[in-house]
């Protein structure tokens, strides 16, 4: 948007150094206030959004910068300009409309109200929401993980130890506490990592059950009584059996590159500090008793429900964001009052924004679209998209060509930014369909909430 502004003030024989004088102190304030927002995103505990944060105020500083100091010098004086030829059917747009204002105020309004008391939260904080598969092949992954009694990914019990031996004790321990709760239809199942690698003290105790050669002789001779065997049938098995009397343990590097050993790699992970057990459990009926039983039985396991986890930390980056939010659309006031010279010119500046905030959220909400993480990061762009044409729209222009050359400009940053979004939002990917209708709709409410509100309050007069 910033070069736009810069081309459609720009008049014929005048320089861009000066057409970008006579805007700059408003680009400006809009630059600074947009990167207040995003500083919010900075100073989360989330990497990602981080990561967004410093992406886009270095590209907002980036664009600014471009615009400001390397545009003018790339612009001749002499560069034929086209001018805009319908001013005049546009300047009756720049008279005041009270009703119209009115009513957007009125609609932000009852808006703000409904998605107050709406009976369930607004936000959805599932994060399988935004998987991009279809919910038909979901349906269908559960359908046969359901009759195959498969584990489900999201449904686990840890154990941490400090060696390899102490977890697989657990693992055994942890064995037998599962299988009750499988008779008692509080699971369906589990996969365990002992059944691949049982510990060595199990491995030694199974060895030391196994009988002598004397004794294993004597029991097939009295078995074989009567029987039409040979007498040395069975002579491989006897050797075979005192051969594995002899065996050394089973160890999990003995099982490496075997698919028993690709398995119980998923299972049982080697990390810093000790090794970490994950059982996943099939079918969970009754997850708080599988906690209850844990917490009783075996302390050093811990339930988890990856899903319900993921969940409560997408709630608790949401809330976050949203607290801090709040905070920099004060910092926001106080540079808008100190860079406008006037506080009530800065609430004027800010009110329209914000209604248009709200009238993009209440539409998208009363729409069926469930609203994530992705959306309130896609409101705050919108947030700052909307403050810069608050800005220009509440700029005391010269005259009547001033003021629709600005109307010009910021209508081609809306069409042209919906437009790119409205193609973003066409995608099949939540999180890209979330961001670009979010942004698109916002875009061309806040054009419409700025129009209207600013043009009122600055109380502009035209003539012809």
């Amino acid at each position: 948007d910033y070069p736009l502004h810069l081309f459609s003030h720009l008049r014929q024989g005048e320089s861009a150094e000066n057409a970008v004088k006579r805007i700059w102190r408003t680009l400006r304030l809009g630059v600074i206030t947009t990167c207040i927002g995003y500083l919010v995103l900075i100073t989360t505990d989330f990497t990602g959004l981080q990561q967004l944060g410093v992406f886009t105020i270095a590209g907002l500083f980036a664009a600014a910068l471009i615009s400001r100091l390397i545009l003018p010098i790339l612009i001749s004086k002499h560069t034929q300009v086209v001018r805009f030829t319908g001013s005049r059917r546009l300047s009756w747009l720049l008279r005041p409309a009270t009703v119209i204002s009115r009513l957007i105020l009125v609609m932000g309004l009852v808006i703000a109200i409904s998605l107050f008391f709406t009976p369930t939260s607004i936000w959805q904080d599932d994060i399988g929401a935004l998987t991009p598969t279809s919910p038909d092949i979901i349906a269908l992954d559960r359908e046969i993980r359901g009759q195959l009694r498969a584990p489900e990914p999201h449904q686990l019990v840890i154990i941490n130890g400090l060696d390899l031996e102490t977890t697989l004790q657990r693992s055994e321990r942890l064995n037998g506490l599962l299988q009750t709760l499988v008779d008692q239809d509080a699971i369906g199942g589990f996969d365990l990592a002992s059944r691949y690698l049982p510990s060595i003290r199990t491995q030694q105790d199974r060895r030391t059950a196994l009988p002598t050669r004397e004794v294993m002789e004597s029991r097939l001779s009295a078995a074989l009584e009567d029987l039409p065997f040979n007498e040395d049938s069975f002579s491989a098995f006897i050797s075979s059996l005192d051969e594995s009397r002899q065996l050394a343990p089973l160890t999990y590097h003995d099982l490496a590159n075997t698919p028993p050993g690709m398995r119980l790699k998923a299972l049982l992970r080697e990390r810093e500090g000790g090794w970490l057990l994950m059982t996943p459990l099939s079918q969970v009926e009754d997850g708080a008793a599988v906690a209850e039983l844990l917490e009783k039985q075996l302390p050093s396991a811990q339930y988890l429900n990856l899903r319900t986890e993921t969940s409560s930390l997408v709630a608790g980056f949401r809330h976050q964001i949203m607290q801090r939010l709040a905070i920099g659309v004060l910092v926001m006031l106080l540079v808008l009052g100190i860079g406008l010279k006037s506080l009530k010119r800065a609430l004027q500046t800010m009110l329209p924004v914000i209604l248009a905030i709200l009238l993009t959220t209440g539409m998208l909400y009363w729409t069926g679209i469930s609203l994530t993480l992705f959306h309130l990061v896609s409101l705050m762009l919108v947030l700052g998209i909307g403050l810069d044409y608050s800005l220009f729209f509440g700029r005391n222009e010269e005259d009547i060509e001033d003021r629709t050359l600005t109307l010009h400009a910021l209508l081609i940053c809306a069409l042209s930014t919906s437009m790119v979004f409205g193609i973003l939002g066409s995608s099949d990917i939540p999180v890209l369909q979330a961001i670009g209708q979010t942004v698109a709709l916002g875009v061309i409410i806040s054009f419409i909430t700025t129009f209207a509100l600013t043009r009122n309050w600055t109380n502009i007069q035209t003539t012809g």
